[in-house]
């Protein structure tokens, strides 16, 4: 799977109002819908971890893929798994 392939599942889920991010504090996945999701016109858009128990704004706390990631065109260097092996003969990772 490429990372294109991940940011068009993402963008799935998203159009069905949800979406994936990282604690802004301690770096753990924090899952949440639309109606979980910090509203543009809330005073503050914080958002709380549930591992961390920390809140904080929402922009501290970064999706896995966006438009212009970095890594969404790399594709030509993420065709093996970290040993090296094709993903589709990949059984390590």
């Amino acid at each position: 799977m490429t990372t294109q392939q991940q940011f068009e599942i993402l963008e799935e889920m998203q159009s069905h109002g949800f979406n994936i991010c990282n604690c802004g504090n301690c770096g753990s996945i924090i899952l949440f819908n639309s109606e979980t999701k910090p509203k543009a016109t809330d005073e503050n858009e914080d958002i709380f971890c549930p591992h961390c128990k920390e809140v904080q704004a929402y922009s501290d706390c970064p999706d896995f893929y966006y438009e212009g990631s970095p890594d969404i065109n790399d594709d030509e260097e993420n065709d093996t798994c970290r040993n090296g092996k094709e993903w589709d003969k990949c059984n390590c990772c």
